[in-house]
């Protein structure tokens, strides 16, 4: 007796259903709901036959619809030999889906079995937090791309690239709505082949998708991707277009986050920042939405071959802020290369830049030899920074209790601040 329970497959979202005995196979796929029920696209083949039936859209619940597809495959296939109960076949699938859809929609877990270690939530410290939604934003031009591709390459490779140091390795989908392939594998080919040829050899394959929808139009088609090439982290360029919608409303942004969760991916996006430069371009729920979010601000001079980047943690769910982070990024035109170099001094390029640093971090910039609290504050109104006495008194004191300066008597005058383990005081402060 044949056996019409088919044996089920799950392709993302999607479902692949067999009938051994029967050499048939369903491929279910574009699963939503709306006011006439449960609908899906239907395809149909037989290992012999071929395609029985392709493209059709069956409303699960609907008897006129199972009829109508059982009526069409019968006619396709009243010239062969195959003794098939079409009824129960067709019957099978719209049970059988739509019992997975719904099973689909809520996962009850157990939060006893997800207390992990805080560092195996980390994909790459701390620019990427694992199943979370990252986000990098500036203004055009301050090489953010730039950052988001070295950050998944070092990612993908599991290996230091540009500065970057991964805790984990990851298959990437870098999903681009702004260039094409060739832009960013022009980037790409120059920052491997700045990291080193050993690299090059773990790289034969950066997926790669040229977007024109928005990403909920295109998620059942990006799952069975994600589900084919195992991606555990998506790079999104960039979130405006990727929202297709007004970025001012907060459903725009609501829609971009639920097809997030549905891909089940770890995100980084780039995203672009206000005409004023106060924040993250459109709704605030773009800042909510997001885990772990940076801004990235450039200074460059024509001509040169070399720029300086900051970048500058905002919002972190998980941890503290980060500290500021300074790269130089060198264009070498002549061996084809991009390189990060990790340059605390790239921080303080331009008086924007250091406008953006904390108290301590700007104290930080200039204290590179023992120095009293005026020549802290002289130094820094040389890089155009006006910081008052009591707030430099204030962070000097309150850091030198926890260990990072020290405040050495000077006789009668003045007190001199250092760093701790400077270099300038080595048999005081040991490292």
């Amino acid at each position: 007796m044949t056996n019409y329970k088919p044996d089920i497959k799950e392709i993302g979202a999607d479902y692949e259903m067999t009938w051994p005995d029967l050499k048939l196979k369903a491929s279910v796929s574009h699963i939503h709901q709306n006011f006439r029920g449960i609908l899906a696209e239907i395809d149909i083949h037989h290992d012999e036959w071929g395609i029985l039936r392709g493209g059709v859209e069956l409303t699960l619940g609907s008897q006129s619809s199972q009829k109508e597809l059982v009526a069409s495959i019968k006619r396709r296939t009243r010239d062969s030999p195959l003794e098939v109960d079409w009824d129960r076949i067709v019957e099978a699938i719209a049970i059988v889906t739509k019992r997975q859809y719904r099973n689909a929609s809520i996962d009850r877990l157990n939060l006893v079995h997800h207390m992990v270690d805080s560092k195996t939530t980390w994909c790459l410290f701390p620019f990427i937090q694992h199943d979370a939604i990252n986000i990098i934003f500036g203004s055009p031009g301050s090489a953010k791309s730039y950052l988001a591709l070295a950050l998944g390459l070092s990612v993908m490779t599991g290996e230091k690239l540009a500065s970057f140091v991964p805790n984990c390795r990851h298959n990437i989908l870098y999903l681009d709505w702004e260039d094409t392939a060739s832009v960013h594998g022009t980037r790409a080919r120059r920052l491997i082949q700045g990291a080193g040829s050993d690299l090059s050899l773990k790289v034969d394959d950066i997926p790669y998708i040229r977007c024109y929808r928005g990403l909920s139009e295109i998620t059942a088609d990006l799952q069975r991707v994600i589900a084919e090439d195992n991606i555990e982290l998506l790079v999104i360029d960039s979130a405006v277009y990727a929202a297709s919608g007004d970025p001012n409303t907060d459903d725009t942004v609501r829609s971009l986050t639920s097809a997030l969760r549905q891909l089940n991916c770890t995100s980084l996006i780039i995203a672009h920042d206000t005409k004023d430069s106060k924040g993250i371009r459109g709704s605030k729920m773009w800042e909510a939405m997001a885990r772990n979010i940076f801004e990235v601000k450039l200074d460059s001079v024509p001509g040169t071959a070399e720029i300086s980047v900051g970048v500058f943690h905002r919002k972190s769910s998980h941890s503290a802020k980060h500290p500021s982070i300074g790269y130089s990024i060198r264009f070498d035109n002549e061996a084809d290369t991009t390189t990060f170099i990790r340059d605390a001094s790239a921080l303080t390029a331009s008086t924007e830049m250091a406008g953006e640093l904390t108290t301590k971090e700007r104290i930080d910039s200039v204290l590179e030899e023992a120095m009293t609290k005026t020549q802290i504050i002289e130094a820094l109104k040389d890089m155009g920074l006006e910081v008052s006495p009591k707030t430099i008194e204030n962070t000097l004191s309150r850091w030198g209790k926890k260990g990072d300066y020290v405040k050495i008597t000077n006789g009668s005058g003045a007190p001199l601040w250092g760093k701790a383990r400077h270099e300038s005081f080595p048999t005081l402060f040991p490292s």
